[in-house]
């Protein structure tokens, strides 16, 4: 409960056998983060009996805010529920959650982000081969971390992790790219390459499925699907392409 002191709502500490938790019950491994489409779960148990329920939050770091659950706990202090996070909710958050009066759990802070589903290219660079094989091409990709509507996937408070899978093999993380994209959803995909020592007609030179891991999830979101094609027609002269949307030439 709350006392009113001289002007000054006071709040009370919890007694012993109180406790609250807010959960991403979609991707526990990311709580306190959201993705667009996650579920989070409210779970109370041995508050106040009959208590309102009140959320205390900050949005993109504005003024604090309250707002009080249509529903109390039950007669025994207890209560769960649910909710699916929407677009409308995309910001940075803060959360402290207080049943009739008293604080309980910790402030959580979190973003709410875009689900991965998709991603653009931002630029492509090239270099020659060299050595004892000069035939080809070595290429660089930035690459854009994008929702289903092409908005970026952007977020300073949880890392995004690519990850790519050659030939239907299992999922390795993306080497230039080991310490997750930028905060703007924008990572770089270096070398790529195709390094011969004659000139070479195109060819196929292999299928890749690209991912992205959100944080320390388990959840591997498929991003891309795409199939490279090479080809060299003198010394360090190249063609690399997926015959769609990228194609580096050197």
């Amino acid at each position: 409960m709350a006392w009113l002191f001289l002007g000054v709502v006071i709040f009370l500490a919890p007694l012993s056998g109180q406790s609250l938790s807010w959960e991403n019950s979609t991707d526990v491994a990311i709580t306190p983060q959201m993705v667009v489409g996650d579920y989070w779960t409210l779970t109370i148990s041995g508050a106040a009996a009959n208590a309102a329920i009140v959320l205390q939050y900050t949005e993109n770091g504005g003024s604090t805010q309250y707002f009080t659950l249509a529903d109390t706990t039950d007669g025994s202090g207890n209560y769960s529920g649910s909710a699916q996070v929407s677009n409308a909710s995309l910001a940075t958050w803060t959360n402290t959650w207080y049943v009739g009066g008293v604080q309980l759990g910790p402030t959580y802070d979190y973003a709410v982000i875009r689900l991965p589903s998709q991603l653009g290219v931002a630029i492509t660079s090239h270099s020659d081969c060299a050595g004892s094989y000069p035939y080809g091409v070595v290429g660089s990709i930035d690459y854009d971390i994008e929702d289903s509507g092409g908005n970026l996937v952007a977020s300073s408070n949880i890392i995004l992790y690519p990850y790519f899978a050659w030939n239907g093999g299992g999922a390795v993380a993306v080497a230039s790219a080991s310490t997750g994209a930028n905060s703007y959803g924008v990572f770089t995909y270096s070398p790529i390459f195709l390094c011969s020592t004659a000139t070479f007609s195109s060819m196929l030179y292999g299928s890749e499925i690209l991912y992205v891991k959100i944080g320390s999830s388990t959840i591997y979101d498929q991003v891309r699907s795409q199939s490279w094609y090479a080809s060299s027609s003198g010394y360090q002269h190249g063609d690399l392409t997926n015959t769609t949307d990228i194609t580096i030439t050197d």
